[in-house]
């Protein structure tokens, strides 16, 4: 985005506290007409407003579309002025719902005059920030598969909606009217598939208790290293790695699971000191644990989450070593508790590939970084050290 984070928030606590003198009018009428609407819909309107707004503040434009289409289940409550609506749409690429909308667009507009939300802060965020990202919603409507004809309408369209910043909903609901009398909507060409063809009315609506949640799955492979006095023991090496994750929003709980190779680089004597583990003897290095994180930046093509958490480390001759040599089978050391730091960058295929849009199943191609400190240290002091991984691999994102 064009705008830094804090000047964004400075902008939408200025457009707030120009709203506001609207916001008391709207409650004071509220309780003075016997026709207006009355307090409980007065308070569950902002409260879904404000939520709205948090949602697309932090660009989590999938839960946008969730919240939209639970609007869509109740009717009767005017969530969203007509042109908010049409300028989420474009947010969310559902051109499907452009569709629908400018189809029944003067009986909406003149709905909502009689029955319209108390403010209009969510219009003023959405028009400022479609004007400053024009160019990235374009690209967009570009990469969507329509025809040549809709793309041209579209565009237009949106330019009309954030022409001149208008605040008057009147005058912009005027504004799209007169748009649409003299630019009749275009067919798409047959095999223009891209846009979203489940109009919002008729779409399935998720679980409201699940709509934030959603699985993941993810493997990958790197190299695992170790210092202090734990690197005069161990010499390992490739490492594989699985995780099976459970997302809150931007909230990941993780269960990992991870195994390196590597080589023995000095004895180790067990069964009180009868017995040697042999330098150059293969060992197998094993970690398992449980993190949390959190996204502290989910764009359109990346997501980056800082996670700690806590591991159980092992290392244990390899089943060849023991198999030739039964004594083995008491070797190793085990039960390793250590915390567990990393950070996760993710490179989301679909936001590269328009292809891969408005599946159910997200990939992401993922460069881990994770930190074991002291893993053996509460084994023996002789095996202080910490561990370190790199992987490289691949999430899988599954929403349901």
């Amino acid at each position: 985005m064009q705008s830094s984070e804090p000047m964004k928030k400075i902008i939408i606590y200025f457009f707030a506290f120009l709203c506001f003198p609207q916001v008391l009018l709207a409650q004071n009428d509220a309780h003075a007409s016997p026709t207006a609407p009355d307090s409980a819909w007065y308070e569950t309107v902002v409260q879904n407003r404000r939520e709205l707004l948090d949602l697309f503040y932090t660009r989590n434009l999938d839960s946008v579309r969730l919240a939209l289409t639970e609007f869509d289940r109740r009717p009767e409550i005017s969530v969203l002025w007509p042109a908010e609506r049409l300028l989420l749409y474009y947010w969310i690429e559902n051109y499907a719902g452009i569709d629908s909308l400018i189809r029944s667009f003067d009986k909406i507009a003149a709905t909502s005059e009689l029955h319209h939300p108390p403010d209009q802060i969510v219009w003023n965020v959405l028009s400022y920030q479609a004007t400053q990202d024009i160019d990235e919603l374009v690209s967009w409507i570009d990469q969507s598969g329509c025809s040549d004809a809709k793309f041209d309408f579209l565009v237009r369209l949106l330019e009309t909606v954030t022409h001149d910043d208008r605040n008057d909903q009147k005058a912009v609901n005027n504004a799209i009217t007169q748009f649409i009398k003299a630019n009749p909507l275009p067919k798409d060409e047959p095999g223009a598939s891209n846009i979203m063809t489940v109009e919002p009315e008729y779409a399935e609506a998720p679980r409201p208790d699940a709509e934030p949640w959603k699985f993941g799955v993810g493997i990958g492979a790197g190299r695992a290293f170790s210092s202090g006095h734990l690197a005069d023991y161990l010499s390992p090496r490739a490492c594989i790695y699985f995780n099976f994750d459970l997302y809150y929003q931007r909230w990941r709980f993780s269960l990992f699971m991870q195994a390196a190779s590597g080589k023995l680089k000095k004895d180790i004597w067990f069964n009180y000191g009868s017995d040697v583990w042999a330098a150059g003897q293969s060992a197998n290095l094993g970690n398992v644990g449980l993190t949390v994180g959190y996204a502290i930046a989910d764009e359109k093509l990346f997501r980056i989450t800082p996670f700690v958490g806590f591991s159980v480390n092992g290392c244990t001759p390899s089943e060849q070593a023991v198999a030739e040599n039964e004594v083995l089978q008491d070797a190793g050391i085990r039960r390793g508790f250590s915390s567990a730091w990393g950070l996760d960058t993710e490179l989301k295929l679909h936001g590269l590939f328009s292809s891969l849009k408005h599946k159910d199943m997200f990939a992401c191609v993922d460069l881990k970084l994770m930190y074991a400190p002291a893993a053996f240290n509460n084994v023996s002091s002789r095996y202080s050290g910490n561990m370190f991984y790199l992987i490289f691999g691949i999430n899988f994102d599954i929403s349901y």
